[in-house]
């Protein structure tokens, strides 16, 4: 591997001039936490919240850094190897390579001694950021189109809340929390339009999931990229959404107003809609070209 998880850490904070106390916060780990990361230690998870808010991405890892338990038990099987043969390679204990598999509590060193055996090509550098992610200096600031929200406001009526939004978005709702109000800590209501930073999006799914099933959201409409392939989504938001499927791909804007991209958005949009109102998603679907995949339960 081309330099530590440690080390990734610290040149990132430092390239970003942010202090082990703004990451930490944003990462929501104590700085004792990031200080143990930063030497190479510490747990899978602290990792995972850690690249989750500097929005790493590991060259080589075969999809999203907050699945790598699943990443390492899926390889580990599809290559046909035993617990046992995996962690000899590692040289870690079978119990270190389970918890790696299962655990967020995992030890960092074994994780990485196991990705090292798992995929001995894997590069720990961030990964060149595509178009569709060099918007903005923090990556992830891009605005929905009217062709989107304008069928959502239609559709509820008024939107209530935009839990992750930015003070230039011309989608019109009642409140926004921007990225410094860190709407993951704050409780939601109403009606919520949600255009998460999808280098974090599972999070963002999981809060959506727990505030409509607490009664705060009455409805959460959620645009993401078609992620239906995803365990996260299999488990928790396919049993209890209903699913369109956009036949096209709206141009995103800049905050002058501006298309984002000079062609063709290189990825297929989803809107998950949880809501008790049945007939939601079939009046979206009315201004909206697409397929309708209907909640399991």
């Amino acid at each position: 591997m081309a330099i530590s998880f440690g080390s990734l850490i610290r040149s990132e904070r430092a390239r970003r001039e942010m202090s082990r106390r703004e990451l930490s916060a944003i990462a929501g780990i104590s700085e004792r936490t990031l200080i143990r990361l930063e030497m190479g230690t510490g747990s899978l998870g602290a990792f995972c919240a850690v690249a989750s808010a500097l929005r790493l991405r590991i060259h080589g890892l075969p999809g999203e850094l907050a699945e790598v338990r699943q990443i390492i038990r899926n390889a580990r099987t599809n290559k046909g190897w035993s617990q046992e043969y995996v962690a000899s390679k590692a040289g870690i204990s079978v119990s270190a390579l389970r918890r790696s598999e299962v655990s967020d509590d995992a030890h960092l060193e074994s994780a990485t001694a196991v990705l090292k055996v798992l995929f001995p090509r894997l590069s720990l550098q961030v990964r060149s950021q595509s178009e569709w992610r060099r918007r903005t200096a923090t990556g992830d600031e891009w605005y929905t189109p009217p062709s989107i929200f304008e069928p959502v406001v239609a559709a509820l009526g008024e939107i209530d809340l935009d839990p992750c939004g930015h003070e230039m978005a011309p989608i019109p709702v009642r409140t926004r929390y921007s990225f410094a109000d860190n709407g993951l800590t704050k409780d939601w209501y109403g009606r919520v339009f949600l255009n998460p930073p999808y280098s974090a999006k599972k999070k963002w799914i999981e809060k959506s999931v727990v505030e409509y099933e607490i009664g705060r959201a009455s409805h959460v409409v959620i645009l993401t990229p078609v992620i239906t392939h995803y365990q996260y989504f299999a488990e928790r938001l396919g049993e209890l959404a209903d699913v369109l499927l956009l036949a096209e791909r709206p141009q995103f804007l800049r905050a002058d107003g501006t298309q984002l991209f000079s062609s063709m958005p290189p990825y297929p949009l989803m809107l998950s809609i949880l809501s008790r109102d049945e007939g939601l998603v079939d009046r979206i679907a009315g201004k909206l070209k697409g397929w309708i995949s209907r909640r399991m339960k």
